[in-house]
């Protein structure tokens, strides 16, 4: 049941993307159009076809923002029910952990930004 109510979610999620993309990229073209060339810094298309890519990516994330938590939370209750004292050890280890995870995402955000820079 959770995969079929699931994969709809992402069904309708991915129709609404779309929809976004699309209408967002109408906005900044009609928007090109009436601005002088001098005034356009950034080219219309690099807006259109990045920009518009990342909200399109915003939106099937935001889906993982929110449920992320309460799945934690319901398979963390879940371990410790079943696995008593061995599941708080991987709940701990799994906080002890999280510090680390922090820096090395923040690492790589550094490098991947190093990298386009170049």
């Amino acid at each position: 049941l959770k995969t079929v109510i699931e994969n709809q979610y992402f069904f309708e999620i991915s129709n609404l993307a779309t929809r976004v993309r699309a209408m967002l990229q109408a906005a900044i073209y009609s928007k090109s159009l009436r601005l002088p060339e001098a005034v356009a810094a950034t080219p219309p298309v690099t807006l259109m076809q990045v920009d518009t890519a990342k909200m399109e990516d915003l939106s099937y994330s935001a889906h993982t923002l929110w449920d992320g938590i309460f799945q934690v939370c319901g398979y963390s209750f879940l371990l410790v029910r079943y696995l008593g004292m061995a599941g708080l050890a991987g709940l701990a280890l799994l906080l002890a952990c999280l510090p680390l995870t922090a820096w090395l995402q923040v690492k790589l955000s550094t490098l991947n930004k190093r990298a386009l820079k170049a």
